[in-house]
């Protein structure tokens, strides 16, 4: 499977946070020459005290406030019980820089890619900061990169600092005071959000929740909408959820008489089929690779798009039209994977029948998991606006079985089961 959004990556450009040298500019300093401390010192530890405390006068605005920072520490570590005066204007001096030196600092460890430095960093601000949303945005980008370099250890962290982000952009939070989020970017960042919380739900064990923030991701005008990657990934939850349907069926009534439990489950697999025929449709669909490994994905999903809709149709008038509309097309909510246990479940294998009863119902969640692989990261992107550069990509197509219990669709046993049955 190709990377996420690769070929979007480089309309991208990073946001290198602009940090202010300093967001209020420090009081007037006390007195250069400092009362005598309450231990006496040398004439040439006086000195030195003086000449470091001059270090910090000399630099405290402008561009050089990193210097007076340094300073500024050294005398306060080296000197505590001095002139309550001075320990208290540095002590703010080193506060008030040191909160915005920690958002430079996360901003040149994103730039630079270094994904822990980052978020680490962000978990800094969030201690004194929890509201500020250009840091939370930034700390959930670094942890989802993190996640896509298969570094998992984050991963309940950055959930948290995700679903707290989405929370204040929808409750109308923006990244300038009194200026909306502008809708281009609100969407991109929503975007990519909530696919993060689709790639840590996947890293759980939780494909039903996964399938849920994908739907939601690709819900917002942006990138992730538009690559043909995001559908492929939600096709494999799909495909592995309907798999497993197809194996309770037939476990449940395969071989068997047709009964009206029997035609209302067969009903309920067949309305799975739906998101998971639209699911590989929009894959194709936003599939523009003009490249030869991007034909043979599109030549695949095709092959797999024929199958399933067969199965669900019982021909395949149809496919083509599906797919050169499906762009006009609501994405259809995740399907219902219940499938209903009759009080005694027989314990038969075979052929299944095929009802043509129109019932359909039941609603749970999935219990398998779509395979992912680590995939590696591109240049990184300014995270407010940005989408996943990369992703984990399934392993293989989505696999469909048709009334089968071997490993490969069998649509044409299918076919003949319907029709020993409508001979009946």
């Amino acid at each position: 499977m190709k990377k996420f959004i690769k070929l979007l990556t480089l309309s991208l450009t990073l946001a290198v946070i602009a940090v202010p040298v300093l967001a209020q500019q420090p009081a007037a300093s006390p007195a250069a020459s400092p009362a005598a401390s309450p231990a006496a010192l040398s004439p040439q530890e006086e000195e030195a005290k003086n000449a470091l405390y001059k270090k910090v006068t000399d630099n405290i605005k402008g561009t050089t406030q990193p210097i007076a920072y340094e300073a500024a520490k050294e005398y306060l570590q080296k000197y505590p019980n001095d002139d309550p005066r001075i320990i208290t204007y540095l002590q703010n001096f080193v506060t008030k820089f040191g909160k915005a030196k920690r958002k430079t600092d996360q901003a040149d460890a994103i730039k630079a890619q270094k994904w822990s430095e980052a978020f680490a960093l962000g978990k800094e601000i969030m201690v004194d900061e929890p509201d500020d949303l250009q840091a939370n945005l930034n700390t959930s980008w670094a942890g989802l990169q993190l996640a896509l370099k298969a570094d998992n250890a984050n991963n309940a962290d950055a959930l948290n600092f995700s679903t707290k982000t989405i929370q204040a952009i929808e409750q109308g939070k923006s990244l300038e005071a009194g200026k909306p989020y502008p809708d281009k970017d609100k969407n991109e960042s929503l975007g990519w959000l909530n696919y993060s919380l689709y790639l840590y739900n996947v890293r759980s064990n939780k494909p039903t929740e996964a399938a849920n923030y994908m739907v939601k991701a690709v819900g917002y005008d942006g990138s992730v909408k538009n690559n043909a990657e995001s559908y492929a990934q939600l096709a494999q939850i799909y495909g592995t959820q309907f798999e497993k349907m197809q194996q309770n069926y037939n476990t449940l009534y395969g071989g068997k008489d047709e009964t009206p439990e029997s035609k209302a489950a067969f009903e309920r697999l067949k309305l799975a089929a739906d998101p998971f025929i639209d699911a590989i449709a929009r894959a194709i669909a936003y599939n523009t690779g003009t490249d030869a490994k991007a034909q043979q994905k599109k030549t695949e999903l095709k092959e797999a798009l024929t199958d399933v809709y067969k199965f669900r149709h019982s021909s395949v008038d149809g496919v083509d039209a599906l797919i050169a509309g499906v762009k006009a097309k609501p994405l259809p909510p995740p399907p219902s994977t219940e499938m209903n246990t009759p009080s005694t479940a027989p314990a038969t294998t075979g052929a299944t029948t095929t009802p043509s009863s129109n019932t359909a119902s039941g609603t749970t969640t999935g219990a398998s998991t779509p395979a992912t692989t680590a995939p590696t990261t591109t240049a990184p992107i300014k995270p407010p606006t940005a989408t996943p550069s990369t992703t984990a990509p399934p392993t293989k197509s989505p696999t469909m079985q048709h009334g089968s219990t071997s490993k490969k669709a069998a649509p044409a046993k299918q076919r003949k089961a319907a029709a020993r049955k409508k001979s009946r």
